[in-house]
Formats: C-alpha cells, sequence, structure tokens
C-alpha cells in the first residue's frame, strides 16, 4: 500500500472550496503511477495517469462535461498537463514528487534528486492561486509574469494583435496581469496550430462577436480567450450567418475567465 501527502498549501489554492474539483485531483493523484509502467500499450512516467474522460467521469460521478471544465482548471492553476493519444488522456501531475516523496528522508547520495524535487515543489507552491489578498503580492505576482510568458506569447503582441484586428471590440489597455499570463498561455494551447492572429480576424469576421447584429452581446478579451469559447469560435458557431438581431448572449457568457 503506497501514500500521499498533502501540503497544507493546497488550502490556499483557488478551487478549495469546490468539492468536486478537489475531489476530482485527489482521484488523479491516487492513481498516478508510482514509478514508470506501460497501460495498454501506452509509456507511464511517474506521476501519471491514463484516463478514457468519460469513463473516468463516470467513476467519479460527475458528467463528463463538468470534468472537462475541472481539468481546465486544474491546468491553468499549474496542476496537472495533459496530452492525448488515440486512446486516452495522459494527465501529469505537476507537483507529484512534492506528494510522493519525504525529502527529509532521502539519503545523501541522493541529495541531488532532493534538491531538484525541492526546486520543483517551490516552483509550484509559488504558482498564482487566483486569490490575491494583498496589494504587494499582487505587483510581484504581475511582474513574475512577465517572465513567465516566452517571447512567442508575450502580452504586448498578444494585445496589440487584439487591439489591431479587432476593431469592433472594446480595447484591452490594462497592463499585464499574472491572470492574463494564464489566460494566453491556456488560449496558446487550445488554438493549437492557429495563430492568435488567424483567430482574432475570425472573430473580426463574425457579426454575432462584435455585436453587429444589434443584440445586447458583445465579446471582450477575456471571453474570447477561455478555452470553452475558442472551441466554439473555430468549430464555426459564431461564424457571420447570424442574422437575428433579437439573438441573446451565449448561456455561458460572465464576463470573467473562469466557469
Amino acid at each position: 500500500m503506497g501514500f500521499v501527502k498533502i501540503s497544507d498549501d493546497l488550502i490556499n489554492w483557488a478551487w478549495i472550496s469546490d468539492p468536486k474539483t478537489v475531489y476530482i485531483y485527489v482521484r488523479l493523484l491516487l492513481g498516478a503511477a508510482w514509478t514508470e509502467t506501460d497501460y495498454q500499450n501506452v509509456h507511464l512516467k511517474r506521476g501519471q495517469i491514463a484516463i478514457t474522460q468519460r469513463d473516468f467521469a463516470e467513476k467519479c460521478g460527475v458528467t463528463y462535461q463538468e470534468l472537462r471544465t475541472i481539468l481546465n482548471r486544474l491546468i491553468s492553476t499549474q496542476k496537472i498537463t495533459q496530452s492525448t493519444t488515440h486512446k486516452f488522456s495522459i494527465i501529469t501531475l505537476t507537483d507529484y514528487d512534492c506528494n510522493t516523496q519525504s525529502l527529509t528522508q532521502l539519503s545523501t547520495e541522493n541529495q541531488r534528486d532532493s534538491n531538484a524535487i525541492t526546486t520543483r515543489c517551490q516552483r509550484n507552491s509559488n504558482a498564482p492561486t487566483l486569490l490575491y489578498t494583498d496589494d504587494k503580492i499582487i505587483r510581484e505576482q504581475n511582474t513574475h509574469a512577465r517572465e513567465a510568458l516566452p517571447e512567442s506569447l508575450s502580452f504586448e503582441n498578444v494585445r496589440q494583435a487584439y487591439n489591431t484586428i479587432c476593431v469592433s471590440l472594446p480595447p484591452l489597455e490594462c497592463d499585464l496581469t499574472m491572470r492574463h499570463a494564464h489566460l494566453i498561455g491556456q488560449a496558446r494551447i487550445s488554438l493549437r496550430d492557429v495563430s492568435f492572429e488567424e483567430y482574432f480576424k475570425r472573430v473580426e469576421k463574425s457579426d454575432f462577436l462584435t455585436g453587429r447584429t444589434g443584440g445586447s452581446f458583445k465579446a471582450n478579451f477575456d471571453w474570447l480567450l477561455k478555452p470553452a469559447n475558442i472551441n466554439k469560435v473555430l468549430s464555426g458557431n459564431y461564424d457571420c450567418a447570424y442574422t437575428d438581431t433579437t439573438q441573446e448572449r451565449p448561456k455561458d457568457y460572465s464576463g470573467s475567465l473562469w466557469d
């Protein structure tokens, strides 16, 4: 029988008050491979678990859509990363070593590994929780956000592309925040091989998203970069076939980043 440890820092996690999100995270943590192994011809490294999302959702007592939303929350708060095969979703617990290995009990010859784990634990414990209460902490995290994004995803590049192309939408004039850094990073994953410029051009062509249908809804930067909305835009849900000016705003519109 194996054991995992839960850091008391989890109490500061953004989704600690959501029982389903915490439960899914713990189920993934408990189910992750302790050592490298093969599962149905899929090689799993330590801290990884292979799941079929629909089956896993049923086992956990949540709907398929709820599970997808929860996985996006875990990805956006750097608890997991996800890749896919033709059969499974491969989930990697980013702080698995922090939860399974006691650093104080490592032998001298493994001290180098201990230092590596300590560094990784510190990096993950410093990840933003979206529960900002101190102005100084907010400023420090916003500074880290500028360093966290690679040059190809620089906030200035994405903001300039949005402001230049989406001229029908409210311009984005604020400074970079850690929230925007996560938003851009997650959007890049959802866009896959589509550039931000191509995506914004498609948005600007949509009569509905730009409010040209006369309805009350008009998209904004945060709404456009939510993974669920990116999928809808790329699927053609909002292409300029909208002519009904009584069309209501999307049911998932909340004006905020998170579901």
